[in-house]
């Protein structure tokens, strides 16, 4: 809810906001998806961002690049955690967690 959104500092939702711009870019660079899918919780002190997308199937790894990177960084410095990994049915899943006691 918005009462949620205001008690979160700027650095978090700068943060939130900076992964979810990153996600999507990929998502309409590299995948060709016809669906995303967003998800921001707030579960046992963390708010956890997930982005799901249905594009073409990946064969091997991620490709990292300055993006991924900037994500990566951002978390860390904020002692969150970031995972990324394609998904067996084609697709991405990217996901946050960061620790946010409210």
């Amino acid at each position: 809810d918005e009462a949620f959104w205001k008690k979160l500092d700027d650095e978090l939702s700068t943060a939130i906001f900076r992964v979810c711009q990153e996600a999507l870019t990929n998502v309409l660079r590299h995948s060709s998806a016809k669906r995303v899918t967003i998800n921001i919780e707030h579960h046992n002190n963390h708010l956890i961002l997930s982005v799901k997308d249905n594009g073409a199937h990946i064969n091997g790894e991620i490709k990292w690049g300055l993006g991924l990177n900037g994500v990566q960084a951002r978390v860390q410095r904020l002692d969150g955690h970031f995972n990324i990994e394609p998904l067996q049915q084609g697709g991405v899943h990217l996901c946050v967690r960061l620790p946010c006691s409210l």
